[in-house]
């Protein structure tokens, strides 16, 4: 089709189009598989599976609003007594198991040099870039695990199918070494923030591992960050909030998401033009709600941009997530003191004090408690904070 130039002041072209379909996209379309889309999800167990040719067990897609062209995730049925086929990319992979157990092989261009290692339900793995893996299912039942993968931007980065899934490229000391695959519990503080931090490729049970104290999302919140060194692209944290008890209301760029892991919970989330307080102001009906349980995923910051949203424990247990964030980020600011998470708005950070948030979102929160009989257990002295104003590069902010 030629192109025609407008003439005097008519705008060319349309003003309102479709998006395009980006090359991930394409690639799940012929995958022929069910894509679920929204900001969320109660549990997996709840999605639809089809036959999977490519993989050889069943599956669907998971793409939520906010995570576009970031990361793409995927739930997977290993069939019992039976295996996945083996596969090879460029991207990144990392899974968690929901049920059963098995084996997973992993190898470079010579399968007679296989690195094999034991998981069961509640294991957090890694696969290396590029590495030929597969995983066994060891028992009479499916096994059900959620992927997650940096496969988006790789495809737009490399738009060539061949490129990705048939290079035989091997990562250096990715296949060839058998402490790749070793849990191991030691942590660190992180470089930049100080707060905990474990060098692992294998977390053999997320559910029990142990979380230090952290209370920077909220009092006696808990958190460690599993730093993957197959994992360069995404990254993340587990978390954990005591039952009866919630996070600090915050924003931050769209790109993240939890995935619930122990206890019962759910999330809120509207837009930041709304304000602190959207009940107060009149916009409830503008707040997003997404509730689940061991198994589901919600979307942190769905729209495509950094939406107020906060996290809710109501059940009978603490509440423990997974949180996923995808993007390169970083770079430019070296030397620079910036706010971290937990530095409230009136400091000059992103979270909204307990003291300053609407008082509905408390009152909520008490009422969901009562329908599981679970205490509230929100200590007093977090609503009493006061801001400190510090001093960053010479200028005192939040004043």
């Amino acid at each position: 089709m030629a192109y025609t130039e407008p003439t005097g002041f008519t705008k060319a072209g349309n003003l309102w189009y479709p998006a395009l379909a980006t090359e991930y996209e394409k690639f799940v379309e012929e995958e022929g598989l069910p894509t679920l889309g929204g900001t969320g999800v109660r549990d997996i167990r709840d999605i639809e599976l089809s036959p999977w040719k490519r993989m050889g067990g069943k599956g669907a897609y998971i793409q939520f609003d906010g995570t576009q062209g970031l990361f793409g995730m995927y739930v997977v049925e290993v069939p019992p007594g039976g295996a996945l086929n083996a596969e090879r990319h460029l991207y990144e992979e990392m899974f968690i198991a929901f049920e059963g157990r098995g084996t997973a092989e992993v190898w470079g261009n010579d399968e007679d040099k296989k690195l094999t290692f034991e998981w069961g339900q509640g294991s957090h793995f890694a696969m290396p870039p590029n590495a030929w893996h597969r995983l066994v299912n060891a028992t009479s039942q499916p096994c059900l695990l959620l992927a997650i993968t940096n496969a988006p931007p790789i495809m737009k980065f490399f738009p060539n199918r061949r490129f990705v899934f048939e290079n035989d490229f091997v990562y250096p000391d990715s296949v060839d070494n058998a402490e790749h695959f070793k849990a191991n519990e030691d942590m660190e503080p992180l470089p930049d923030s100080g707060r905990a931090m474990i060098r692992t490729n294998l977390i053999p049970d997320i559910i029990h591992t142990y979380l230090p104290n952290d209370n920077h999302r909220g009092p006696g919140s808990r958190r460690v960050v599993p730093v993957m060194s197959s994992i360069n692209y995404m990254n993340g944290f587990i978390t954990q909030f005591p039952n009866g008890r919630y996070a600090k209301g915050h924003w931050h760029a769209a790109g993240a998401v939890l995935i619930c892991l122990t206890g019962r919970g759910y999330s809120f989330s509207w837009p930041r033009a709304l304000g602190t307080h959207p009940w107060s102001d009149g916009h409830a009906d503008k707040v997003m709600r997404q509730d689940y349980q061991p198994g589901g995923i919600v979307s942190a910051s769905p729209g495509g941009v950094g939406n107020y949203h906060q996290h809710f424990s109501t059940g009978n247990e603490p509440l423990r997530m997974r949180a996923i964030l995808g993007g390169l980020g970083g770079g430019g600011r070296v030397g620079k003191l910036v706010p971290g998470v937990g530095v409230n708005m009136d400091e000059g950070g992103s979270a909204i004090g307990l003291y300053a948030q609407d008082p509905e979102l408390d009152q909520i929160f008490r009422r969901e408690l009562e329908k599981t009989g679970t205490p509230y257990d929100m200590p007093a002295e977090g609503y009493e904070e006061q801001p400190d104003h510090p001093e960053i590069d010479g200028v005192t902010v939040g004043v």
